[in-house]
């Protein structure tokens, strides 16, 4: 995947992806955020849920190539979370009041 599709895949602009980003999504019973380290080539990203007060708390890792501006993943796991966690993203800003 190429940088800048992992960023647009999330809403981000840009020519880097950025330091810290984060998202986040209160509706009543449920709480949820989501964010995005990025320090060097080493991407991290991120959910916390809560439902009915049950948690739950998943993160993944990506690696981004500078030289060939891809980025890949650590594992296939990692992989389908950032796949779930584009569409929590997605969701939050929907959500998101104007």
């Amino acid at each position: 995947m190429r940088q800048r599709d992992f960023m647009a895949e999330i809403g981000l602009t840009g020519p880097t992806i950025p330091t810290r980003v984060q998202w986040f999504m209160e509706t009543p019973g449920v709480s949820a955020s989501a964010r995005i380290d990025c320090d060097g080539d080493q991407v991290e990203f991120g959910l916390y849920e809560s439902v009915d007060g049950e948690s739950r708390v998943r993160s993944g890792v990506a690696r981004l190539k500078p030289e060939s501006g891809e980025v890949t993943f650590r594992d296939e796991e990692d992989e389908t979370l950032f796949e779930q966690f584009t569409e929590a993203v997605r969701l939050m800003k929907l959500e998101k009041p104007e």
